[in-house]
């Protein structure tokens, strides 16, 4: 409390603060100006001014509040209620005894009284807003910023400075309260951030875009201790695009590698939008599985736009034209969690791949073409792997042998490769073979969940010895042929002049023979007999075999156009063995026996 004595009052002003540019006044300040008197005359003994000091000293001790800018003022104990003072000067000069301040003194001194300002017109202009002590705030100023980027991120920043100065006021109850500058500055600071403002929207949004949006508010808070002032920031941010429970940030990309398989990416973040960190984290997520299952429609949609620019050029006529799409079925999925700021990151990638083929399965195969000699071969080489087994329901190998392709289909694209390498014969199946992996592959967060891989081997060749149906899977039927000659004998006289030796022709001639050899598999039996244990009945394939080889050897006299037989009827079999094997193996040989025509008799001499 400060009293001043034998004081008066020497003018009076009054100034008021308003909030904004006069929107509402928040205090009156009120300047008071008082000069006083210093009385020592009664001091008889008139030595020094120690009488003088002592009143001086008693008045700047009531002045000096210890924790508090403003005080209770008395003025000639009459209360001025609580203010600050801003100086107070006891002059002393040489001229007179007032000036002195021996036995007759003054002071003066400046004041300043707070009073309350419109309270009925603040909360018109402030939403209702509670603001306490009003007549303590120096400061109150508060900025509000929106801005959207070049990439449609929209932020919002709210920011506040606040000065309250210390001091005492009755506390309602008979007695004082002391106000504490930081203290009021957060009370303050927290009714204006709590506030809802339904009327507050900005012009770059739309709807979800404004003052009061849902989502994670990020707070800065600073204090000046020395000189009581506080600064305050709430500040958010929302993703383009915009929903009721996230918002989220998405970005397209696509590439095209050197084999001219064409991949598309999507990049997104999702911020969940709630008021509490629970909410943000499930909304931030269920947000992302969301735009995850939305992604094919928009990676589909830039595919589209951009594959005309990657297609074939018209100046390569040989060359296909891109008639690819791209597949249902993402290479990759990776999500990261960030539950600190309650945000997903995900992203996912398409491809125009043709092994791709279902949503289920995942294919990947290989055509290679060989030649040797003047066989071709062809084969197709393929992985199978199943999308979305896991271990607790893994797929039956009845299952997964059902993704095989089809022999049709795999004879297809292997023709076509044997006729892009310019060959003009038919490719027939050599082999079918598949094998079964029954590992299954570990689920992570950069991949999809995997099944069990089948891999299999599909061959065709245009061998003439390769047969797609029929008894015989393979057949080699070869033949070799020995010539009859004329039969002679040379007969020698002896004691005769220069050696004389005859020729002579019996009108005889040897046989003519064709020996024929037949190597062959049968085909297997599909009913998936064992051959170890019940015997396969080979007498038919034996018999149809002989015929192969009756025809070869027949064909003796087509192929040997200058040997004249006595009987076209008179062909002897003169030997004919089989053998086979549990593995399917047939063998066969048979020799014909041909009669050619006999010269006449004839006898001739040597010389």
């Amino acid at each position: 409390m400060a009293s001043f004595t034998n004081a008066q009052v020497l003018g009076i002003s009054a100034s008021s603060q308003f909030l904004g540019d006069r929107t509402a006044r928040l205090r009156t300040v009120k300047s008071i100006e008082i000069e006083g008197f210093i009385d020592s005359r009664s001091n008889t003994d008139l030595q020094g001014v120690s009488e003088t000091q002592s009143t001086i000293d008693t008045l700047v001790s009531s002045l000096n509040s210890p924790s508090t800018v403003t005080e209770e003022i008395l003025v000639n104990s009459i209360n001025f209620g609580t203010g600050k003072i801003v100086s107070v000067n006891f002059p002393a000069a040489a001229g007179g005894a007032k000036e002195n301040q021996i036995l007759v003194g003054n002071y003066s001194a400046s004041l300043e009284i707070y009073d309350s300002g419109d309270i009925a017109a603040l909360n018109e202009a402030t939403d209702n807003l509670s603001i306490p002590d009003t007549n303590f705030l120096e400061e109150f100023s508060e900025n509000f910023s929106a801005s959207r980027g070049d990439d449609d991120v929209y932020e919002f920043s709210h920011d506040l400075s606040l000065r309250y100065i210390s001091g005492l006021q009755p506390d309602g109850a008979g007695g004082t309260e002391i106000i504490n500058p930081i203290s009021a500055a957060k009370t303050l600071a927290q009714s204006v951030f709590n506030q809802t403002l339904t009327s507050f929207n900005f012009i770059l949004g739309g709807a979800g875009y404004d003052y009061d949006s849902v989502a994670k508010k990020y707070f800065n808070e600073t204090y000046d201790l020395e000189n009581g002032t506080a600064s305050h920031q709430k500040r958010f941010s929302l993703f383009k695009t915009d929903g009721t429970t996230y918002s989220a940030q998405i970005t397209n990309a696509l590439e095209m590698g050197e084999d001219g398989i064409i991949k598309v990416t999507e990049n997104g973040e999702i911020q969940g939008r709630a008021n509490d960190q629970s909410t943000l984290i499930a909304r931030a997520k269920a947000g992302a599985n969301t735009e995850i299952a939305n992604s094919f429609t928009r990676c589909s949609t830039a595919y589209t736009a951009y594959k005309s620019y990657l297609s074939t050029p018209a100046s390569l006529p040989w060359l296909n034209a891109n008639s690819s799409t791209l597949r249902n079925q993402s290479l990759s999925t990776s999500k990261t969690i960030n539950a600190n700021n309650g945000t997903v990151s995900y992203s996912v990638e398409y491809t125009d791949d043709k092994n791709i083929e279902s949503v289920s399965l995942i294919k990947d195969r290989t055509i290679d073409f060989s030649k040797n000699g003047d066989i071709c071969s062809v084969s197709e080489k393929g992985t199978i792997t199943a999308v979305g087994v896991s271990k607790g329901g893994p797929a039956t190998i009845t299952a997964s042998l059902s993704n095989l392709p089809s022999i049709s289909d795999v004879k297809t694209r292997c023709t076509n490769v044997y006729t892009k390498n310019r060959q003009t014969g038919t490719l027939k199946k050599v082999k079918a073979s598949s094998s079964f992996a029954g590992v299954t592959h570990e689920p992570n967060s950069g991949s999809n969940l995997g099944g069990k891989t089948l891999e299999y081997t599909y061959e065709f060749t245009d061998d003439p010895e390769v047969f797609e149906a029929g008894t015989f899977s393979r057949k080699k039927v070869k033949s070799n042929d020995s010539m009859g000659v004329v039969n002679t004998k040379i007969l020698s006289f002896p004691n005769q002049p220069n050696n004389i030796s005859l020729v002579h022709f019996p009108n005889q001639t040897s046989p003519s023979t064709r020996t024929v050899s037949a190597e062959s598999l049968m085909r297997r039996d599909q009913t998936g007999s064992n051959n170890i244990i019940s015997y396969r009945d080979f007498q038919p394939a034996a018999k149809e075999l002989f015929n192969d080889m009756l025809l070869e050897g027949m064909n003796f006299l087509v192929d040997n156009p200058s040997f004249t037989t006595i009987d076209d009827s008179q062909v002897f079999v003169t030997d004919l063995s089989f053998s086979f094997d549990s593995a399917n193996t047939l063998n066969g040989s048979v020799t014909f026996t041909f009669i050619g025509t006999r010269q006449p008799p004839d006898m001739r001499k040597i010389l």
